[in-house]
């Protein structure tokens, strides 16, 4: 996000779950509740702190009682839609961020209670939750232009149809198909087939998010990853996973030699702001060495504040207000050119 935006504050990993009461009123007044996944990396550690911060703000207003949840697992946040279904009466609308695909059963429920609700980030779709009435909006970055953007830079760089990319996705939901499919849209604008495509590209499994799994992943690969001069990462920390194995003595000399003279291009997203610091050359740990001096190490922008738009949705849909039915909010590359106009979410002492 740019540097005029919110400043992100830190806070500490919240619990299994959480509320932030501070509304006046009768015992009790309906609530907006907003529903989020425990962080579990850095991302969803700031859509934490932008939703406490959006719902601090409203509970101080008055004028709606906010309530904040964070939920472990896809399991725990579906009985907690059950929990807030049962109680329906006491509701006036849901703000709900899904933590993976498995959510489809629990948002089918959601739409047959009637209540109002609006989606954040890994939107699912459905014909029946799609046409809901009581759906109020989808809120989310633009993971297609990632995507897209990622596989023009490439061709850009000098991509080949004779060359091979790694892709490491983040999870099964919707925000990886999105980001992989507007890859695939860029390369065939490039001239690639569907079949080329599938020949030249190899997608590990998921890493969900994680940096320690990014890792995994990637020394599991041994020598395999001396195949790949092109590496499109689906987030900051997965980049970053793969360059603390590369300062390791985990991965083989053969490997770091590739990256160091061989690697084209290492693509990530999200905005964190230690990939940043990278990118910059201001890390504590000095991670350019380990890649040529070509290689092209970029970043693209999906700001976790997007959550306090999903919050004001509904706030405007209760307030008889006309709100967007899809919001996409646009995506930047961020690059050794114009990293000091950004500034990222997150904190650590990673900074020289």
């Amino acid at each position: 996000m740019k540097k005029t935006n919110l400043v992100l504050t830190s806070i500490a990993t919240l619990g299994v779950a959480f509320s932030l009461v501070g509304c006046d009123g009768n015992a009790a007044p309906k609530t907006i509740e907003v529903l989020v996944q425990t962080a579990d990396h850095g991302w969803t550690g700031a859509v934490q702190t932008y939703a406490q911060q959006k719902v601090e703000a409203l509970n101080k207003e008055g004028k709606y009682k906010v309530q904040l949840t964070a939920s472990n697992d896809a399991t725990e946040q579906a009985k907690e839609i059950d929990d807030i279904i049962a109680r329906k009466d006491s509701v006036l609308g849901v703000v709900l961020l899904p933590i993976d695909a498995t959510m489809e059963t629990a948002m089918n429920k959601l739409v047959d209670s009637g209540i109002p609700f609006t989606q954040f980030d890994r939107v699912i779709n459905s014909d029946k939750i799609d046409n809901a009435a009581n759906n109020v909006s989808a809120v989310k970055g633009d993971n297609h232009g990632i995507g897209y953007a990622t596989g023009k830079r490439f061709l850009e760089k000098g991509l080949k149809k004779t060359d091979k990319i790694l892709i490491m996705p983040g999870d099964n939901s919707s925000v990886p198909t999105s980001r992989n499919e507007g890859f695939y849209d860029a390369l065939k604008e490039g001239g690639w087939t569907e079949e080329e495509i599938q020949s030249q590209t190899r997608m590990t499994d998921y890493t969900g998010w994680s940096r320690s799994k990014s890792s995994e992943l990637f020394e599991a690969l041994g020598t395999e990853a001396t195949e790949y001069d092109w590496v499109f990462t689906h987030d900051s920390e997965i980049a970053l996973g793969i360059l603390e194995s590369l300062n390791s003595t985990r991965v083989e000399e053969a490997v770091k030699t590739h990256y160091k003279t061989s690697v084209k291009t290492l693509a990530s997203s999200s905005g964190l702001d230690e990939m940043y610091a990278v990118i910059e050359n201001k890390h504590r740990t000095d991670y350019l060495q380990l890649l040529s001096d070509t290689c092209d190490l970029f970043d693209v922008t999906y700001d976790p504040a997007m959550i306090q738009i999903a919050i004001q949705d509904m706030v405007d849909k209760l307030d008889g207000k006309t709100v967007e039915k899809n919001h996409i909010v646009p995506v930047n590359v961020v690059d050794k050119t114009n990293v000091t106009e950004y500034k990222g979410f997150g904190s650590g002492n990673y900074r020289k």
